[in-house]
């Protein structure tokens, strides 16, 4: 039984151990749970998927960023900096979440 833990360990993939740093990461798809915080946290009044531009389309104003940033960084344990926020860098929830990667890993 401990070989079978081991084996499976052994094929993790890269994404699944930085998953497993972060302590909101950890059991659950990253994307799909980021987007379900972005949803929790604001009402972009529309669906959103992994490459929706949020900041650059106005569909999330200050208002929201600063309701969505209180939600990152109370769920990942992560502090992020308002140089580190912009149209170029986090626009996207893939941008916002490979963000919230470099900073937890």
């Amino acid at each position: 039984r401990d070989h079978e833990a081991g084996v499976a360990m052994a094929h993790e993939s890269p994404e699944d151990q930085v998953e497993s740093e972060l302590p909101g990461l950890a059991g659950m798809p990253a994307m799909g749970e980021f987007i379900e915080l972005i949803h929790s946290a604001i009402d972009p009044g529309e669906p959103v998927d992994a490459e929706t531009p949020l900041i650059s389309t106005g569909i999330i104003d200050s208002f929201d960023i600063a309701a969505l940033l209180s939600a990152i960084e109370s769920r990942y344990g992560v502090e992020i900096r308002p140089e580190q926020i912009d149209a170029e860098l986090f626009d996207t929830p893939s941008q916002m979440l490979a963000l919230v990667k470099a900073i937890g890993g």
